[in-house]
């Protein structure tokens, strides 16, 4: 049985027990999923469905923060209760493990080899772990990895503006000692050797 088939039976025994807080959120999704295949005259499989019911997630977790913001607790409980309808038509979530271990294969199955790719790589995460891992967390985490380029640029951009300033003022004065500038550029690239 389809996902959409499943979600079908869900809304007539939701009927059937006179659940409206249930009916309701499955009508919507219903609704979610016939708008989009009247709009792109196609017939939606599992894969897109499990889509919809994260889009529909994010955006019911997008307004529990904006009621909570403006202590509308009442409207914010009536989001979580659909939340939690909706989580049903979703595949297990995948461990932080899990998903780490799923990324890094697909890292090496598109073949990516710098942030040039990254375009390629979160595209087919999402194709191959849409519903399977929270997209959200997943961006939170690129973001939360430090960058090597981030961490040392300071370092390095002073170091650079030293080896410069030495290069230009080795013809500049006259100095009695000609290999003291040698030895402050030997310095200046110990120093850049440790931080990379």
């Amino acid at each position: 049985m389809s996902l959409k088939a499943h979600i079908t039976e869900d809304m007539k025994s939701a009927m059937r027990a006179k659940d409206s807080e249930r009916l309701g959120t499955i009508r919507l999704l219903l609704a979610a999923i016939k708008q989009k295949e009247v709009d792109e005259r196609i017939e939606v499989d599992d894969v897109m469905v499990v889509a919809m019911v994260d889009k529909l997630i994010k955006q019911r977790k997008d307004s529990i923060s904006a009621y909570e913001k403006a202590a509308r607790q009442d409207l914010a409980d009536k989001e979580a209760s659909e939340i939690t309808v909706l989580q049903m038509y979703l595949p297990q979530r995948m461990s932080a493990d899990e998903v780490a271990e799923a990324v890094k294969k697909i890292v090496a199955d598109v073949g990516a080899t710098g942030p040039g790719d990254m375009g390629k790589v979160m595209g087919a995460v999402k194709q191959q772990l849409a519903g399977k891992a929270d997209m959200g967390l997943l961006q939170s985490r690129r973001h939360s990895t430090p960058n090597p380029r981030r961490v040392y640029a300071p370092a390095l951009i002073r170091l650079g503006d030293q080896l410069k300033m030495l290069h230009h003022g080795w013809g500049s004065k006259k100095r009695s000692d000609n290999t003291a500038p040698l030895r402050e550029q030997r310095a200046v690239t110990e120093r850049l050797c440790v931080i990379l």
